[in-house]
């Protein structure tokens, strides 16, 4: 196979070679349309180590008006997580399915440009989804300081929130939010340039709120995140985590930025909630341990 050959070419200059097919986002999910079949990935995937799958892009093009779509990048959220789904669905076995590397919008075709707060929010949506690794495409093709400081950031904080995410336990309850901010419902086009109807395509769309969530349990400790998909303004809610001990106190910093500590609270404040703030297309890390934070153990 191709995936042989390249390996063998690679043994032979001294160095571990893979064949990584570029694949679209589209031919990884449940799909019926008929020019996929004769080449689907399903039927080759799980005789690989890597995948790429590209896109969905979210873009503006500048040679076209700015129309705001609240919620847009839920699209990239929901199509991360179905291709994992679709991956590990028809590649059971973990020892046979190959990574996921992601790459999301960067600059391409000249026109199709993005925030540098988007670069680094869709590779944090691939990440918290699942995937291995991400290539933005292309960067930084004349972008300034403003992306590749964004990029900077998005890396630390997945470095600081590897081993939940990679290595812990997703869970599927313990987590909810009060949003005490009014919130739009999410919009979305009815066509696109790259995806076509996304609607049809990725059915979770209808039910997404613009605020998502995720926790993870690595040991003692927890990662809880929360994604504000509204492009145009930060929001405050009241985070609550279930499920700790009442009277323990945990210390909550946010990863990566430094790691800004939020506070102590028991886990009686943390079920009844506590006050946060996530920025505009942001994804807010946090690091719940069970503890006080120094400081505050200096202060008494």
């Amino acid at each position: 196979t191709l995936a042989e050959d390249v390996a063998e070419i690679g043994k032979k200059a001294g160095k571990k070679s893979l064949f990584i097919p570029a694949i679209a986002w589209h031919t990884v999910i449940e799909n019926d349309k008929p020019h996929f079949a004769q080449y689907m990935p399903r039927d080759y995937m799980d005789k690989l180590k890597c995948l790429l799958p590209w896109g969905p892009y979210i873009f503006t093009n500048l040679t076209e008006k700015y129309i705001n779509y609240p919620g847009l990048h839920l699209i990239v959220w929901n199509a991360a997580g179905d291709v994992k789904n679709y991956v590990s669905k028809y590649v059971p076995d973990p020892a046979r399915r190959p990574k996921l590397l992601a790459m999301p919008q960067g600059m391409q075709a000249d026109t199709w440009i993005t925030e540098p707060e988007a670069i680094a929010f869709e590779n944090l949506c691939f990440f918290l989804q699942g995937w291995d690794g991400s290539i933005v495409y292309y960067f930084p093709r004349s972008y300034d300081h403003r992306y590749w400081n964004a990029l900077a950031n998005c890396n630390s904080q997945i470095a600081a929130a590897e081993k939940y995410v990679m290595r812990g336990e997703l869970l599927k309850d313990g987590l909810s939010i009060e949003p005490l901010t009014s919130l739009p419902k999410p919009v979305f086009p009815d066509f696109w340039n790259e995806g076509g109807d996304f609607k049809k395509r990725l059915p979770g769309l209808k039910k997404s709120a613009i605020v998502q969530t995720r926790l993870f349990k690595k040991g003692q400790g927890y990662l809880a995140a929360v994604g504000n998909f509204w492009q145009n303004s930060e929001i405050f809610l009241k985070l609550k985590i279930r499920n700790l001990e009442k009277d323990t106190f945990y210390s909550i910093r946010e990863l990566g930025n430094h790691g800004k500590s939020l506070g102590s609270f028991s886990g009686r404040e943390l079920a009844d909630g506590i006050l946060i703030m996530t920025g505009a297309l942001r994804w807010s890390l946090l690091e719940i341990t069970p503890g006080r934070h120094p400081a505050e153990i200096t202060r008494q």
